[in-house]
């Protein structure tokens, strides 16, 4: 696997953990989907993580 997917892999792990982390311990997926603003930034941060490493993979 090129080392470019592995560190895009990492940083999308990283960023779960600390996802997961942040959430108290009895909450639910329903929980998630039910806080829109929570539900908002989990997928910003993701799609920030993702722009970051297509934008080092093209060299741009």
């Amino acid at each position: 696997m090129p080392k470019i997917y592995v560190e895009l892999l990492k940083h999308i792990l990283d960023e779960c953990d600390f996802i997961l982390t942040s959430f108290p311990p009895d909450s639910s997926k329903k929980d998630l989907v039910d806080d829109e603003t929570l539900k908002r930034a989990v997928v910003r941060s993701l799609e920030i993580t993702w722009r970051s490493h297509q934008k080092d993979s093209c060299g741009c």
